[in-house]
């Protein structure tokens, strides 16, 4: 479920569902999850609890718009909460924010675009810090968005197939 607010943290992804694991399995199944998704598990976990079922990390999404004069890069963190019990699992995305902007070869800042919702863009540059226009912002977020989801989709389909501690190998 994706929810949108105007405070501080505007995205949030949050989905919870029962399936047929223990807590032990479901947070094996996160861990493999999450080195098979990110690569370098040892990268972005943050916090790693086996006892109260709970395992943090912290993603980056590096998002990419070409615009007559250059290449526009906007990097966005966002944090991901996995909890799990026994027949129970909830995958939380949020803190969604955006880091750094920059345009390729260039020594001057842009400005930076936080998450927003549909059309609802904020300005996307100065004259002093320029940015992609918003026609061009809109389509981005909503990619990003995209992405975002991807992640919480990945998961669900990953938790549900037959856990990796009871292959027979």
């Amino acid at each position: 479920m994706f929810i949108f607010s105007n405070g501080q943290t505007n995205f949030k992804w949050e989905k919870t569902d029962s399936v047929a694991k223990t807590k032990a399995q479901i947070y094996s199944d996160t861990k493999m999850f999450i080195a098979e998704y990110w690569k370098s598990a040892q990268n972005v976990i943050q916090n790693d609890d086996k006892e109260s079922g709970t395992i943090l990390i912290k993603g980056t999404s590096i998002m990419k718009e070409y615009v007559m004069n250059g290449e526009y890069v906007y990097i966005y963190n966002y944090t991901v909460t996995f909890r799990m019990k026994n027949n129970k699992y909830r995958i939380n995305i949020d803190n969604v924010y955006c880091e750094s902007a920059y345009m390729t070869g260039s020594k001057y800042s842009i400005t930076k675009i936080e998450p927003f919702d549909g059309d609802n863009c904020p300005k996307t540059g100065t004259f002093s810090a320029p940015g992609i226009p918003k026609k061009k912002a809109i389509p981005m977020m909503a990619k990003f968005k995209q992405d975002l989801q991807s992640i919480v989709d990945s998961y669900e389909e990953y938790i549900k197939k037959p856990s990796v501690s009871n292959s027979d190998w």
